[in-house]
């Protein structure tokens, strides 16, 4: 039986932490999600520059899991997916054979998150400091000030912060969930948006995969529908250059990224900035969809760490964790 009493805090409104909200509301907890950020979505990011619009994070999603097909087959009839291409070129012109459909978010990916935020308790701009288990249940401060207080707790972000968090609390973990939660690793990623006068080169599409040393990926984000009065260009780097260069600044970033992209630029640039994802991919993987422990009060772990580092991987990372808070509040 629904306990309509029962409630949950989730730190970080990305894809895990919306989709384990939606999941417990359903089932008649009342649920608080708290991000640092000024929107929802996490990687699922778009972004307006003058009057071009980029994806900056996630580019597309594919699906191989029945359990995610459910949650797609919804987005696509709320026409907030679309598909965009069933295959990509690469830089040496060769393309991928797999055929399977992309999808992409219908006016930027953020266009998904805010479609899953669109009736949850989401508090924007609010940084987590601290956690205290207290009464069986957790109590949060965030930066602003402000307390919340919850029979369950679940956090989404990369698993670094998270654990940050837990040890600045000084709350008590088993070894074997601080060990496997220790291990995760994460590979950077600098990203490079760039706006141009005229048309692209990138190859129709509208997105390229380099793989090489430098250049991981480039999108004309006019191409793929998203910003019809632009040409705005997404370009991801590779974590071993995104790895060399993280400390330089934004102009060293530029000055080394733009001449080697010049050959899908295809007109005068107008502008270019950088955007930095410190915690980009996982290098190591918990095998568990989640993880979750009872005492001293009701804490998970989810997130795109957790299985699968893409959208459906943090989809049914979120699916899992909310099933696991049910069962441990005997929801």
């Amino acid at each position: 039986m629904n306990d309509s009493t029962s409630s949950c805090l989730i730190i970080g409104a990305g894809v895990t932490g919306l989709i384990a909200a939606n999941i417990l509301q359903e089932q008649g907890v009342k649920v608080t999600l708290l991000d640092k950020g000024r929107g929802v979505g996490g990687r699922l990011a778009t972004r307006r520059i003058q009057k071009g619009v980029f994806d900056h994070g996630a580019q597309y999603f594919t699906v191989t899991s029945p359990r995610f097909w459910i949650f797609v087959e919804e987005w696509l009839n709320a026409g907030v997916i679309a598909e965009w291409t069933r295959a990509f070129p690469t830089c040496q012109g060769v393309w991928s054979d797999d055929r399977e459909p992309r999808y992409l978010g219908v006016g930027g990916m953020t266009t998904l998150a805010k479609y899953l935020a669109r009736t949850l308790d989401v508090r924007l701009n609010e940084r987590v400091i601290s956690l205290r288990a207290e009464n069986s249940g957790w109590q949060i401060r965030t930066e602003a000030g402000l307390v919340f207080n919850a029979d369950a707790l679940i956090l989404t972000p990369p698993v670094p912060q998270s654990l940050q968090l837990i040890q600045a609390s000084e709350i008590y973990l088993p070894p074997d969930i601080k060990a496997a939660l220790s291990s995760v690793t994460y590979q950077p990623c600098l990203g490079v948006l760039v706006l141009v006068s005229g048309k692209s080169r990138v190859p129709s599409p509208g997105g390229v995969w380099c793989n090489d040393e430098s250049i991981l990926w480039i999108s004309d984000n006019q191409q793929k529908g998203i910003s019809p009065d632009a040409a705005a260009l997404t370009i991801h780097l590779s974590p071993l250059f995104s790895q060399a260069f993280w400390e330089r600044s934004d102009d060293e970033v530029l000055e080394t990224v733009l001449p080697m992209a010049t050959p899908y630029l295809g007109a005068e640039i107008i502008h270019a900035e950088v955007k930095r994802w410190r915690y980009s991919s996982p290098d190591t993987f918990i095998s568990e969809p989640s993880l979750a422990v009872l005492e001293p009060a009701p804490i998970a772990f989810a997130g795109d760490a957790f299985v699968s580092p893409c959208i459906e991987g943090a989809t049914l990372s979120g699916l899992a964790v909310a099933e696991q808070i049910c069962e441990m509040m005997r929801i």
